[in-house]
Order: C-alpha cells, then structure tokens, then sequence
C-alpha cells in the first residue's frame, strides 16, 4: 500500500530558523513549504492543507498563538497538528498551549534531532 507524503508548514520570521528547520527535514520525505510571518502562513495553510504546522510563537503581524487560534476555529485546519518555536518562557501559557491542542513546543535553540523526533511523533498520531 502506498502512504501519502506528509506535508509541512514552516512559518517563521527567522530566515535563518526556517532554513535550519527546512534542511533538517528536507531528507525525510516530507513536502515543505515555508512563510515568514503568520498571515502568509495561513495562506498557504489553507492552500496546501498540512499534515503539521511548525509555529514560531513571536513573529510580526500574527504570532504563532494566534495562527493557531485561527487554525483551531476553522473546522477545515482544526484538526492540524502544531508545534511551536520559541525562546519564550512558556511556564506562564501552559493552559493556552493545552486549549489550543498544540503538540509540543521546542525551546530555541533546538538540536536537530529533537526537531525530527518531535515532528514524527506529531505526524504519528
């Protein structure tokens, strides 16, 4: 039987962070697609329809909260799976990470097997 290829979103602001997150994940047969700021990471969400959104949490015009805010109220990307980036401390937004259903985050700086590690385990189920 043949499995589809899953897709991803990268949406950050960091040229640098989306382009560590895209290498790292460009040899795992995954189809990539990346945007820079939350707005247009939501286009391209709803054009390509993921299987996970990768999400830095602050970035200019939509911060990753409020992307997957947008997401959990659309019934068509509601059930995506997200995983945030940040160099915040989240001690303070645990109880919004659980209601929005964010996977997991990870703390900037990231190694990039625990990138891969996480973003297998939200694509498992």
């Amino acid at each position: 039987m043949e499995t589809r290829e899953k897709t991803i979103v990268i949406v950050d602001d960091d040229d640098d962070i989306r382009e560590l997150v895209e290498i790292t994940l460009e040899d795992s047969q995954y189809r990539l697609y990346t945007a820079e700021d939350g707005e247009a990471g939501l286009q391209i969400i709803h054009r390509h329809r993921p299987d996970l959104v990768i999400l830095d949490w602050v970035m200019p015009r939509l911060d990753g909260l409020d992307v997957a805010r947008r997401l959990r109220e659309n019934p068509v990307t509601a059930g995506i799976a997200v995983v945030m980036l940040t160099s915040q401390d989240n001690r303070d937004h645990q109880d919004e990470i659980h209601t929005l259903g964010i996977f997991s985050y990870l703390q900037k700086p990231f190694s990039p097997l625990e990138l891969i590690q996480t973003v297998q385990k939200a694509l498992a189920g």
